[in-house]
């Protein structure tokens, strides 16, 4: 059962940690996974992030947000398509994630909606699960 737990949480890490965030969890349970390469999430700034609300590029439904930044862990691959680039910003505003993100040169395509929104990169430890690197 732990291994099958185990590699669900890596493959899904993200709604892991949304799931604990918004049913608003005990303080010592865990609201994030770690990257899977170990420690946090090392991202650096790569491209231009663009948002859709539909599940795929043959099907992209309404642009959601354009001109963003999009984050990419350098140790898992893990992409973050944000409003912001949190490296300038201090935060990330509306925000989605993702691996395997399609791409057009320094343009990223994330297909899904928004996730949620942060407007600093301290208020959770989810958010702490990060290191923002330029």
């Amino acid at each position: 059962m732990s291994i099958i737990v185990f590699t669900n949480m890596i493959t899904t890490p993200i709604m892991a940690a949304e799931l604990n965030n918004k049913n608003n969890l005990p303080d010592n349970s865990i609201t994030y996974v770690a990257c899977p390469e170990g420690g946090k999430h090392n991202m650096h700034s790569i491209g231009y992030a663009f948002i859709y609300s539909g599940p795929s590029s043959a099907n992209p439904g309404e642009l959601l947000l354009h001109g963003g930044n999009t984050n990419q862990c350098s140790k898992c691959g893990l992409y973050v398509g944000a409003q912001f680039c949190p490296q300038t910003w201090g935060f990330l505003g509306s925000y989605t994630m993702g691996y395997n993100v399609p791409y057009d040169g320094s343009s990223y395509y994330f297909y899904g909606g928004i996730m949620g929104e942060y407007w600093s990169l301290t208020e959770d430890s989810f958010i702490q699960g990060f290191e923002w690197l330029f």
